[in-house]
């Protein structure tokens, strides 16, 4: 079994064995027999270290590894020319590396080797010469004692990172251009970090800096203008980081963040990962008021206005990730005038109008709504109260579709309605559920009897319905969506299947379930800007 379960260090070595550094001394792990080996002489003598106090390996570029010892200096080991070059202190020569035990190295970009000791001295050796050409002294600003727990990185860009594990000192980074040295801490003008407990660093593929802290979860550092994003646990979000109590940060070829937390496991991040963040009401109350949805629309902005099934209307802005909520109040006539909001639209003014499920819908305006509701004694009122969609047309007029009063042609001057409905054999539903203009200034509406179109310039809709007897005809009556691609063609969602209209051929293209759909009800239709079909 392994020496010790407080491990500090594992490495792959260049055979394929795991050397591990405890607390208790190294251990060398063979994968094929899975056993522990805790006499390393052997495998040092095979690797030309004639010393068993080697503390860790360290794995560097291009079949490098580095044996460093307890006592002073280390080995380089070339795994291609199975060659092994000791460096060490040398009494008599200046420019060598310090007599100080080597806690850690990084390798950068020139491929010289940067080393930071136990009394704190940070140390470059370059590699043509063998000479020390850069040495800094650290020790005073993390603590007056040597330590064995200092780590080192070096970003891509030749920033080298050091930070002591077993100290709140924060994270100290040195530029060898412009020879300067700079700290980042709770104290930091720039780059603050939350935690002074640094456990971690890498860098990933677009050269933001992750550290991990202890009970700071991970500042993300924009190198660009040093600006930190704090990632961390949230209790209502599960695919939110575990834990802010980070032991371990590793980043992979494939470009995944690897998180090792205190107790609770590891997290690890891809943003491929996850294809859509969650937006939901959590506890936070600056969060989505209510999860249930009906709607949703983007303004100019970006900002998004959001129906709710119950809890009103929410208006989310992207820049500040707030919410806004509006809600029906009994007492405020000017308020919204029910909480079931199943419609939004915005007009070519960047006006919002709102459709609710009984309480007819708004038009909002300087923070108020005005009502438009069902007078059973006007027959130019709104047809029903159960507002399902809005069209403003080309032509600047103004179409209202209901859930039970079939649709509405609404004029904005006069504040009247024009109806069309079932009982009048105008369109073959009372129940509409979308209204939609085409590239060729038709008409068109969904509803629970088939689709109905109105021709450019016509007077009369005309009804399209699924014909029992023709396998091109529409695949079902009941029409839940519907859009119009870039192409031309419909794409009509129904409670049985998929149907693509060509409107030039009149023509129906039929898809269900035994075509590959995952489910035959088909609720709503998106097409991306890749010409991919959601």
């Amino acid at each position: 079994t392994i020496s010790d379960s407080d491990v500090r260090n594992i490495t792959e070595g260049p055979d394929g064995k795991l050397w591990i550094e405890t607390r208790a001394g190294m251990d060398i792990y063979d994968p094929v027999t899975e056993l522990f080996e805790h006499n390393i002489q052997p495998e040092l003598i095979k690797y030309g270290v004639p010393e068993s106090s080697i503390r860790t390996l360290k794995k560097g570029k291009n079949g490098v590894f580095w044996f460093i010892s307890s006592a002073t200096g280390m080995y380089r080991y070339d795994s291609n020319t199975k060659k092994t070059t000791r460096i060490e202190h040398e009494i008599r020569r200046n420019n060598s590396i310090s007599a100080s035990p080597v806690i850690d190295l990084s390798e950068d970009r020139h491929r010289n080797i940067w080393m930071i000791h136990a009394d704190g001295t940070l140390e470059m050796y370059k590699k043509n010469t063998g000479n020390i050409t850069h040495r800094i002294d650290l020790s005073g600003r993390f603590s007056n004692r040597e330590s064995d727990t200092y780590r080192i990185f070096i970003d891509r860009q030749g920033l080298v990172w050091v930070y002591d594990i077993s100290t709140s000192t924060g994270i100290y980074y040195f530029d060898p251009e412009e020879n300067m040295l700079r700290k980042l801490s709770k104290n930091s003008a720039t780059a603050r970090l939350n935690s002074d407990i640094v456990t971690g660093i890498i860098q990933d593929n677009k050269d933001k800096i992750w550290i991990s802290t202890d009970h700071g979860g991970i500042n993300l550092v924009d190198k660009r203008d040093f600006s930190v994003r704090y990632i961390l646990n949230n209790e209502d979000d599960s695919k939110s980081l575990s834990q802010n109590n980070i032991s371990s940060i590793y980043y992979d070829e494939l470009g995944i963040v690897w998180i090792g937390t205190f107790r609770k496991g590891i997290s690890f991040y891809h943003p491929d990962i996850i294809k859509f963040n969650l937006i939901k009401h959590s506890s936070d109350p600056n969060s989505l008021i209510y999860s249930d949805i009906n709607r949703m629309v983007e303004d100019k902005a970006g900002n998004i206005w959001i129906g709710t099934n119950g809890k009103g209307l929410v208006y989310y802005n992207r820049a500040t990730n707030k919410f806004k909520s509006y809600r029906h109040d009994p007492a405020n006539p000017n308020s919204l005038s029910h909480d079931a909001v199943v419609a939004i639209y915005i007009d070519r003014y960047e006006k919002l109008w709102v459709g609710t499920y009984t309480g007819g819908f708004d038009y909002l305006d300087n923070g108020k709504f005005t009502h438009f509701k069902y007078d059973a004694k006007n027959p130019e009122s709104l047809s029903d109260n159960k507002v399902s969609d809005f069209l403003e047309d080309s032509s600047n007029r103004f179409w209202v579709a209901t859930m039970g009063g079939g649709l509405n042609l609404f004029d904005r001057q006069t504040k009247k309605f024009k109806r069309y409905t079932q009982h009048e054999n105008l369109i073959s539903s009372d129940y509409v559920f979308k209204v939609l203009e085409d590239s060729h200034q038709n008409i068109w509406t969904g509803t629970s009897y088939g689709m109905n179109v109105l021709p450019k310039g016509g007077k009369k809709f005309i009804r399209i319905i699924n014909d029992a007897n023709d396998e091109n005809s529409l695949i079902n009556d009941n029409i839940n969506s519907f859009i119009e691609d870039s192409k031309g063609y419909l794409w009509i969602g129904t409670r049985d299947g998929l149907s693509i209209y060509n409107p030039v051929g009149k023509r129906f293209f039929n898809y269900t379930t035994e075509n590959g759909l995952p489910d035959n009800n088909i609720m709503d239709i998106q097409e991306d800007n890749s010409g991919d079909f959601w």
